[in-house]
């Protein structure tokens, strides 16, 4: 925080400097930077008293700015606590301290959001270009490797990624923290061709249960049909989002989403409702990646999450303010839950949020 002493111009001037001396040592090699760093400041600067007044201008303000203006104007709206102390930490600053405490999470974090910065300046397609990349071309190309040599499962439909993250990296566990163990009961959101459900078949057991969620036609098919009768897993032809009813939905094979303008139209559910109605007695794990519909679904299961406090495994990249709202969202849901971050791509997707409670 800048001294007292210093005048706010000068603070202002100083903290957005800072912020292109990161985004220089976030760049690759040989990435060129907008040489004007004078109009760079003025412009940050200009955003930062028009949306942000108060705020100093620093990575995150700049990030979704440039990557998207009115998702950071709605995260100031739907979570103002992150927003509340101007003159301590920038948002990001103030998540990354207050939710990721453990180094290999800050670290996911940090290299997500000079990602963001990156591609949002100079059009950078490659989440793997930048040093700090959880995995680096050469690394992945040693994940393939392996994982052709391992010979994972394949599922009718699926794809490559979907299979490594699945069954090789194990994405959706945090082993000793946030993973499915014998007996539990699992609701599987975004189950797509059924990988993920039968892994969590598998370490769930007889004694547990999957309650597979997928809402597009073609996809819940292709998934009744993989699963192959497996008894512990129960399809439900359904989108999760905070409420209940018939919703549209844009209908892309695995990354499929929710859209009033879509052409397909599904059944959604709450969680909430599903648990209450199926008369669940508990919910030990809930898995989410829908493409988008992480917070509403994360809403609809607000009772559940409180009552239950089930491990969970959030997709955290695909809206830009995910890795800083979802967080935010489930600790005012349910106070005293612990969170880390992993990633398990050479790209942009595959990052996700743990969170548990022991």
């Amino acid at each position: 925080m800048a001294s007292p002493s210093i005048s706010p111009a000068k603070a202002n001037n100083d903290a957005a400097m800072r912020f292109l001396e990161r985004l220089s040592r976030a760049c690759p090699a040989g990435l060129r930077l907008p040489e004007d760093a004078a109009a760079i400041r003025a412009q940050l600067e200009d955003i930062r008293d028009r949306h942000f007044p108060g705020q100093r201008p620093d990575a995150v303000f700049e990030w979704m700015r440039l990557y998207s203006l009115e998702k950071a104007k709605s995260a100031k709206e739907r979570s103002p606590e992150l927003f509340s102390l101007p003159d301590v930490f920038p948002l990001a600053d103030r998540a990354r301290e207050k939710f990721f405490p453990e180094p290999e999470s800050k670290a996911v974090f940090d290299w997500f959001c000079q990602y963001r910065i990156v591609e949002s300046m100079s059009n950078v397609a490659y989440a793997d270009t930048l040093p700090n990349a959880p995995y680096s071309r050469e690394k992945w190309a040693r994940v393939l490797e392996a994982a052709a040599k391992e010979g994972l499962e394949q599922v009718a439909g699926d794809y490559e990624l979907d299979r490594i993250c699945t069954w090789f990296l194990e994405i959706y566990s945090l082993p000793g923290r946030c993973e499915v163990r014998a007996g539990d009961v699992v609701l599987d959101c975004g189950a797509f061709t059924g990988n993920t459900s039968l892994y969590f078949s598998r370490k769930a057991g007889e004694s547990g249960v999957v309650y597979a969620f997928e809402p597009i036609p073609e996809n819940f098919a292709k998934l009744r049909a993989n699963l192959k009768g497996t008894a512990n897993i129960k399809p439900v032809k359904a989108a999760v989002s905070d409420k209940s009813g018939l919703t549209g939905f844009v209908a892309l094979g695995e990354g499929s989403y929710r859209h009033a303008a879509g052409a397909v139209t599904v059944r959604a559910l709450s969680l909430d409702e599903f648990v209450h109605s199926g008369k669940l007695e508990r919910v030990d794990f809930i898995k989410m990646d829908i493409e988008g519909s992480e917070e509403d679904a994360l809403r609809g299961a607000a009772f559940t999450i409180r009552r239950h406090r089930p491990r969970m495994a959030i997709s955290a990249y695909h809206k830009t303010t995910d890795i800083l709202l979802l967080p935010a969202l489930i600790n005012d849901l349910a106070p005293g839950y612990s969170f880390a971050l992993r990633h398990g791509s050479n790209t942009i997707f595959e990052t996700v949020l743990y969170c548990y409670t022991c």
